[in-house]
């Protein structure tokens, strides 16, 4: 997600065709199927600036200032809150929130040792083998 071209059914496709490969080959597959809740909101401050420097952003500081310093209050029967401090989280609604969130996982298919499919807050990790009682 987030990406032009690609759309849920580019991944349906992307799933349906290594499943289909797999089965071809006499393995059997097993599938997990992952929804990240409130997955913008869980980005945390530190290790997205650690990633970006990773991957050879240099103006990480800029994305501190951008991402820290924030509050929120919450609306709640005419009462507003005291103002609360963000200490997580990218900006949802904002042009950079799906960028930064994406570079925030995009190196979980380098952590898992399965084929994994990542659209949005959305992943399928798929595992596969000749016994059936390995993929369990």
């Amino acid at each position: 997600g987030f990406r032009k071209s690609y759309s849920t059914d580019t991944c349906l496709i992307n799933l349906m065709d290594h499943i289909r490969m797999l089965v071809s080959k006499g393995k059997y597959v097993g599938m997990v199927l992952l929804d990240l809740q409130k997955a913008f909101d869980t980005v945390d401050h530190e290790i997205l600036c650690k990633k970006l420097e990773g991957m050879g952003i240099d103006f990480t500081e800029w994305f501190k200032s951008y991402l820290g310093g924030r509050q929120q209050v919450v609306v709640a029967n005419e009462t507003t809150s005291e103002p609360g401090i963000v200490s997580c989280g990218v900006p949802q609604g904002s042009i950079l929130g799906p960028l930064l969130f994406l570079c925030y996982v995009n190196d979980m298919p380098m952590s898992v040792k399965c084929k994994l499919l990542l659209y949005a807050d959305d992943s399928a990790l798929i595992v596969s083998g000749s016994d059936p009682r390995a993929i369990a």
